[in-house]
């Protein structure tokens, strides 16, 4: 079952995707877990999707997969590495990235993300599945000359715009088994499989939850699985997702107003 969020003249809205429509739910998939559908109908074409989920956190797993870390030189981790996103740099479907002025180069990474769907807490990976929702596609966005040169994960990534989710959750499909596509400019740039990894979702949201608590909405990224994929201004990024679809953002730079304090100025690499 696919859940999109949209936009409405009454608001924000969860839906139930069937074919080609979009059945409003009775309430939010985080508060109601029966998925009742039962509002108006509308035609998927002709909505604005929103971003599928309101996190209280974006959680990045780290160097999870084998052959980014065999291209890189880079032995395996003997636990599970992450770290966080801003909220700030949630974007929906269809929303641009916006890079900042004054870095040398910009990329991006195509993931899957599991959502969180009930509050959870010191999970074993057994019971995991009771508290996912669903999944959905990621696209880690950064500033590559940050995070080449200080390794600051949170600096490099957590521009605004740098955290596109969507279109959609899947609450039926099986995590370990799906295959990662990601184009540039219509372009494959990347064709991965989650079957790469080295940490399971199961694997991941247990050794998270023991850490912190994790909310209704809440995002677990599983990792960089298809590179570090250069962008620039102009470009078009889409990532597929085996039974979840494709996300699809635009990219653009990003412009302060006259007299704002990052004008002219080049990004700090502190």
């Amino acid at each position: 079952m696919k859940i999109a969020r949209f936009w409405t003249s009454r608001g924000p809205r969860y839906g139930i995707v069937r074919h080609d429509e979009v059945i409003e739910l009775r309430a939010s998939p985080f508060v109601n877990r029966d998925l009742d559908p039962w509002g108006p109908r509308y035609r998927l074409g002709e909505l604005r999707l929103l971003a599928p989920t309101e996190p209280s956190k974006i959680i990045l797993g780290s160097r999870n997969y084998r052959t980014m870390l065999k291209n890189r030189g880079w032995a395996e981790p003997g636990e599970v590495m992450f770290g966080l996103k801003p909220l700030g740099a949630l974007a929906g479907p269809d929303e641009p990235i916006l890079l900042p002025p004054g870095g040398g180069s910009y990329t991006f990474e195509c993931e899957l993300a599991v959502v969180i769907g009930r509050t959870c807490a010191e999970v074993s990976e057994a019971d995991v599945d009771k508290y996912v929702l669903g999944y959905t596609c990621f696209n880690d966005s950064q500033v590559f000359d940050i995070y080449d040169k200080t390794t600051l994960t949170y600096h490099s990534k957590g521009y605004d715009s740098f955290a596109p989710v969507g279109p959609v959750i899947q609450t039926e499909m099986d995590p370990n088994d799906v295959r990662i596509k990601a184009y540039v400019n219509g372009r494959l740039s990347a064709d991965t499989h989650t079957s790469d990894m080295i940490f399971n979702p199961a694997k991941l949201v247990s050794t998270v939850s023991h850490m912190m608590t994790l909310f209704p909405g809440d995002i677990i990224a599983t990792g960089n699985s298809g590179g570090k994929l250069p962008i620039k201004p102009g470009d078009h990024i889409d990532i597929e997702i085996d039974h979840i679809g494709t996300l699809s953002n635009p990219v653009a730079a990003r412009i302060y107003p006259k007299n704002a304090p990052h004008e002219g100025t080049a990004i700090s690499t502190i």
